[in-house]
């Protein structure tokens, strides 16, 4: 899959600011190693010209420490997400009050962790926290389940991260039932449209095959619930620049209106997740469990490069191939991956 280039990262806020449109970026990973610290997060937004953000923990990734500093260190800028990790559901539900307990506004989940979590859906309406819920009308159940929990709890809401399925036509809406629809409508309903170049697209950027099931969302929800993610760092997996995300929708349907683009952008989001300042986080205990379960998992390899090759000028590569073919990697049978990453390492040593 190849990207059509755009203004660079540095740039792709203040590009849209110069037409009165600031952006809040309603989904951005956190958790060292695989997906960056909060500093990181913080180069990204001052860099960007990004006005707030919502940082959540990745699977596999339970930086608590790192997320609860984010959260810290710029209360009026960041709001924090969890996700129940644990081996079983006594773990998570005690994850997840430790995560309540240090101030996030909701937890990531999954209509199976909802299921296998007994009291998970309690303890955060309870504290009138929201569900960043995965692929919520995935089926009659999960629709009917969280339609159930937003009755239950007035003062909470969802939003659906990844909220994009591509090749979706008209003819399919018959696939949705009436709660999955029903869903769609309800005014406590968030669709963010992330991961707009890795959630299945066979189309070169900005993935026109996309198009029909944006159109279907807005029709359902209005423009007043939608919200933009970034999804970083995994975009840069993807071959992807930040001003690509930022422009995405404005690319994808070039009839938007200023007024249109600036709710999606970021108007949504203040009125959402910004208008009320932070709640006071308490001192919340790490169960020392937590790094010996996920200590080694946590730092498994990343796929750099998704849907697209890695370009190296010719000249690079040749000096590369040929160094390695004069290597012990060579001769020992590693992969020039191996090489590759050896090498890298050995430079940043110099510095």
């Amino acid at each position: 899959m190849t990207y059509s280039p755009t203004t660079g990262n540095a740039t792709a806020a203040a590009a849209q600011n110069e037409g009165g449109t600031s952006v809040i970026d309603a989904y951005m990973h956190i958790g060292v190693p695989r997906f960056g610290s909060p500093e990181h997060i913080f180069h990204v937004l001052d860099s960007c010209g990004v006005s707030h953000a919502v940082a959540v923990l990745g699977p596999l990734v339970p930086d608590l420490p790192g997320l609860f500093a984010a959260m810290r260190e710029r209360p009026d800028r960041i709001r924090g997400v969890g996700i129940p990790f644990g081996a079983d559901a006594g773990e998570r539900l005690e994850l997840a009050r430790t995560e309540v307990k240090g101030g996030v506004i909701g937890m990531r989940l999954s209509f199976e962790e909802c299921m296998a979590t007994p009291g998970m859906l309690e303890l955060l309406g309870d504290e009138g926290k929201c569900i960043y819920a995965l692929n919520p009308v995935a089926s009659t159940e999960a629709a009917e389940l969280y339609l159930q929990w937003l009755d239950r709890y007035p003062d909470s809401f969802i939003a659906a991260p990844h909220f994009l399925f591509p090749g979706f036509g008209w003819q399919d809406r018959t696939k949705l039932d009436g709660s999955c629809i029903e869903l769609l409508r309800h005014p406590r309903f968030y669709a963010i449209l992330s991961r707009q170049g890795g959630n299945g697209s066979m189309r070169p950027y900005p993935h026109p095959d996309y198009l029909t099931w944006v159109e279907f969302v807005i029709l359902h929800c209005g423009w007043e619930r939608i919200l933009w993610g970034s999804e970083f760092p995994v975009y840069l997996w993807r071959n992807e620049t930040y001003s690509q995300c930022v422009s995405w929708l404005s690319e994808l349907l070039p009839y938007v209106a200023p007024g249109q683009l600036q709710a999606f952008l970021s108007g949504n989001a203040m009125r959402l997740l910004f208008s009320k300042p932070a709640g006071r986080a308490g001192e919340a205990s790490i169960p020392e469990w937590l790094e010996t379960q996920f200590g080694e998992v946590r730092n498994r390899t990343i796929p750099l490069v998704q849907n697209a090759a890695l370009d190296i000028p010719g000249e690079l590569y040749y000096r590369l191939l040929d160094a390695y073919l004069k290597s012990d990697d060579f001769t020992g049978e590693r992969p020039f991956n191996d090489y590759l990453i050896r090498t890298l390492h050995a430079i940043l040593k110099k510095r």
